[in-house]
């Protein structure tokens, strides 16, 4: 298989060193590109159907800024409200230049009821659940996923991958 060149919708060092593992893990040879892209969402989406469209919206977005590309990646996080819990959402969304496009969603993980319910009140979830981490003084597993967000964005972008490669 030839060399995939990647137009990545961010310029998160974190977000595309999650696409590299993605990458690495299917042994998928690539040149990733990141580019500053809108995703033409509000900051901190609310529901797993705006996080996807940011995701969709970042994906075309990069392919269109990088005539060279096979296709474009896009990575949004976002919240999603299951009864009175809060839930983080992460997507990755694949566009071709022919316009198909490939979808992953990684789990989701229940955010701390603290952090859910400030949230609730306005207040953004980086800030908050770095607040929660700071005052429950513990290295906890579920906590540092949240804000790496590292396992569902590598989850999403494995699942996005497997579909367009298949």
């Amino acid at each position: 298989m030839k060399k995939i060149v990647a137009a990545l919708g961010t310029l998160s060092n974190q977000k595309i060193s999650h696409v590299k593992k993605a990458f690495d893990e299917l042994r998928v040879k690539h040149e990733l590109k990141p580019f500053d892209v809108s995703s033409g969402i509000s900051e901190q989406p609310m529901s797993q159907d705006e996080t996807i469209q940011g995701a969709h919206n970042r994906a075309k977005n990069a392919l269109q800024k990088c005539k060279d590309a096979d296709l474009g990646i896009g990575l949004e996080a976002g919240l999603e409200s299951k009864g009175d819990d809060l839930l983080l959402v992460c997507v990755c969304a694949i566009r071709t230049k022919d316009e198909k496009e490939f979808l992953g969603i990684g789990d989701k993980f229940k955010l701390p009821k603290e952090v859910a319910d400030a949230i609730k009140n306005g207040k953004e979830f980086g800030q908050e659940i770095r607040k929660y981490k700071a005052k429950s003084n513990e290295e906890n597993e579920l906590v540092q996923t949240l804000i790496k967000r590292d396992k569902p964005f590598i989850q999403a972008c494995n699942k996005a991958l497997t579909l367009y490669l298949a």
